[in-house]
Formats: C-alpha cells, sequence, structure tokens
C-alpha cells in the first residue's frame, strides 16, 4: 500500500508542475515565446471576428423590415433600437483599438489617412459651436415652434 501512496504522490507533483514549468520564461523561454505570440494573435483573430459579427448584425438585422410582406413587431424593434448602438459602438472600438496597437491591417491604414485630421478639427469646431447657436434659439423662441423641411434652408439663408 506505501508503494502505491509514493507513486500516487509523484505522479500528482509531475502532473502539477508541468503548467508552471511550461509558463515560466525562465525554464523554457522558447516556449512562453511561442505561446506569448500564439496567443497574441488568436486574441487579435477572436476579437477581428467578434467585431465584424457584431457590425454585421447590426447592418443585416433589419433585413425583413424592406420584405413586402412585412408586419411591424414593436418589440423587435425596441430591441434593435436598444442593442443595435451598443452592438455597433462595440465594433467601430475594437476596430479603433486593434489599429492603435498595430493590428488594423488596410482598416488601420484607411483610419491613419492624413486628410481625416483635417476632417476632424472641422467636425470639432463644429461641434464646438452648436451649443452656442442651439441656446440661442431657444433662448429667443417665445412660443413653440413647428418645423418643415423648408426651416433649415430659411435658417441657412438668414444666417448668411
Amino acid at each position: 500500500m506505501r508503494s502505491l501512496t509514493n507513486v500516487d504522490l509523484k505522479t500528482n507533483i509531475l502532473v502539477c508542475s508541468v503548467p508552471y514549468r511550461y509558463d515560466d520564461p525562465a525554464l523554457n523561454e522558447n516556449i512562453s515565446y511561442a505561446n506569448a505570440y500564439l496567443s497574441r494573435a488568436m486574441t487579435v483573430a477572436f476579437g477581428w471576428l467578434f467585431g465584424l459579427t457584431l457590425g454585421l448584425v447590426v447592418l443585416i438585422g433589419p433585413y425583413n423590415t424592406a420584405l413586402l410582406g412585412y408586419v411591424y413587431d414593436p418589440v423587435e424593434a425596441a430591441m434593435y433600437s436598444a442593442f443595435s448602438p451598443i452592438l455597433w459602438c462595440t465594433f467601430i472600438s475594437w476596430g479603433v483599438l486593434a489599429s492603435h496597437y498595430g493590428y488594423g491591417g488596410w482598416f488601420g491604414k484607411f483610419l491613419s489617412w492624413k486628410y481625416f485630421k483635417v476632417f476632424t478639427r472641422l467636425a470639432y469646431a463644429i461641434y464646438l459651436t452648436q451649443f452656442p447657436v442651439f441656446f440661442y434659439n431657444v433662448g429667443t423662441t417665445k412660443a413653440a415652434l413647428y418645423y418643415s423641411s423648408l426651416d433649415l434652408v430659411r435658417f441657412l439663408l438668414i444666417s448668411n
């Protein structure tokens, strides 16, 4: 009986020490380097697969609303309206994050285009000026208004 216990004890120590030897860089640098590269590559591949799946769900999800026999379902519309911005944001966030760390590929090169800097500065300037214009319009309005498509044209013509 004693010999069986010793064998089991040695086997348990051997089995338990394998993961530690396998992951310790001081003991085996080549295996750790290969694992880190494989783990990073699989994480990036899974991230792109997951992100693209989310993006396609948002883009292709409401395809049935374009069919001729579509009957409006408020629960379906509410679910899509609630979750599509979150899914789309996750897809875009993954693309930006992967591009930032150098795993963007052609998408990262597209986001790094030098002319986007001009567009970004212009969009930020418009974003900053929209609030004073909005508050000015709210402050000068004395009664409730009803808007039409021509009101935007009138506003642009009057402001110029």
